[in-house]
């Protein structure tokens, strides 16, 4: 097969499925046609597209949005319906000639777990002191802590300015900064990055895999995240309402991604620097609660619900 993915300022695409990959692809469905299909990334929805396309098929083809912006290439004709983040998301799809009958705007749904934490997050904030040493979560994607992550690191470490912080600490004895790491499925390779990164004021621990479930009571208890822009793990820690700083972004949708949030004010990027003033921001709790606020009334709590009444209401199936 070649398949080129253009950026977002292409929306020419290049498509040739080999005959291999298309008989492979159509055995997924036992040679019976889907009545539904839902795809929630672009590769997969372009597969879909042309297989619809070329067998002259008519089963309904849905796209959930798991990126605040979309791919332009995911403005399809076969597509009968979109579920997008936000209104900024279905305004892109409609320039890009997508009807805006097809829209619908939904948020992006994630796991109930995020969004019953985010209660639990705004109790631990109304006992939190200024003086509390921060304590943050690190999302290294699920095969290792990013290389974005140690350069950051690295750069905010080697900083005059956080000297002069450890220096008014007035030989406080304490760490100054608490760091947990999902290691994801090799948390080998997390830890090797942060025994480059031992420092006299940081305690890091390199979890893991976890669940959704004990990642959102993760991010219920932490003082910020630190993460890649990714629209799930965005959506999530959004949902949770915990400050973010945002990794360097990996071309395409994360970028986009990227730019909606800081745009918005819901999360900060930058360099080591950028960083320091966020740690200094987030050690107040009245900062926290604040970023909390601006984040959930961005969001839609319940996209998941949303997505299925509004799923079922297409099919005409409402009962």
């Amino acid at each position: 097969m070649h398949l080129h993915i253009p950026d977002f300022r292409e929306r020419t695409l290049s498509f040739h499925p080999s005959a291999a990959l298309a008989h492979a692809f159509a055995a997924i469905f036992d040679d019976a046609t889907p009545g539904t299909v839902v795809a929630t990334a672009p590769i997969p929805l372009l597969l879909l597209s042309e297989w619809k396309r070329r067998q002259g098929l008519s089963f309904p083809l849905v796209y959930l949005a798991t990126d605040f912006i979309p791919h332009p290439v995911v403005a399809r004709e076969e597509v009968d319906l979109y579920f997008v983040a936000h209104d900024e998301a279905q305004t892109h799809l409609v320039a890009l000639g997508v009807p805006p009958e097809r829209i619908r705007v939904t948020g992006i749904p994630v796991h109930p777990a995020f969004v019953r934490a985010s209660t639990v997050r705004l109790k631990r904030l109304a006992r939190r002191r200024k003086s509390d040493p921060l304590c943050l979560l690190v999302a290294g994607g699920g095969w290792g802590l990013v290389t974005g992550a140690e350069a950051l690191i690295r750069e905010f470490l080697s900083s005059p300015r956080f000297s002069s912080a450890l220096d008014r600490r007035n030989g406080n004895p304490g760490p100054f900064l608490h760091v947990l790491v999902l290691g994801g499925k090799n948390p080998h390779i997390a830890r090797k990055t942060v025994d480059r990164l031992t420092h006299p004021a940081i305690v890091w621990k390199v979890l893991p895999y976890l669940e959704p479930s004990q990642v959102a009571a993760l991010l219920a208890t932490v003082d910020g995240f630190l993460t890649k822009p990714g629209g799930i793990s965005l959506a999530e820690a959004l949902a949770v309402g915990v400050p973010m700083f945002l990794l360097p972004p990996f071309p395409g949708p994360e970028e986009e991604n990227a730019r909606f949030l800081t745009k918005a004010d819901l999360a900060r990027s930058g360099g080591g620097e950028h960083f320091l003033d966020w740690l200094r921001g987030i050690s107040d709790p009245h900062v926290q609660k604040d970023v909390a606020g601006r984040q959930h009334a961005a969001i839609s709590p319940h996209a998941a619900e949303r997505v299925v009444r509004e799923l079922r209401r297409f099919l005409g199936d409402e009962a």
